[in-house]
């Protein structure tokens, strides 16, 4: 099963991902489920790195991929907001159609000052 953990602030903004796991819909290489997981996350990643003043640090492996959103700068929140929150749409979509395949947490942590 894909584990996918969304961490978000209070006021609800996303500050990492972290996706774990394998679907076992299909074999290696046919399989849809874990395709479309990984490509929205690396998608969002991908997005989050072309904001200028935006700062990620991501990890992908086999099996795993990891996301902590380091610094935003300037009026680039928006931006931020809108990969992210899309992000987590698509990723609980995936997880709503093929649940035995995917589980989606989100967590809410603190304000770290």
């Amino acid at each position: 099963m894909i584990d996918a953990v969304i961490v978000k602030r209070p006021g609800g903004r996303v500050v990492e991902v972290r996706v774990s796991g394998h679907s076992g819909y299909a074999p290696s290489g046919s399989d849809i489920v874990c395709a479309a997981v990984s490509a929205i996350v690396q998608t969002a990643i991908l997005g989050l790195k072309s904001i200028p003043g935006v700062v990620v640090k991501d990890r992908v492996g086999d099996g795993e991929l990891e996301c902590r959103i380091v610094r935003v700068a300037g009026t680039s929140q928006c931006q931020v907001d809108a990969i992210t929150n899309t992000m987590v749409l698509g990723l609980l979509d995936i997880a709503k159609s093929y649940g035995d395949y995917v589980q989606v947490r989100i967590r809410n942590t603190p304000e770290v000052s």
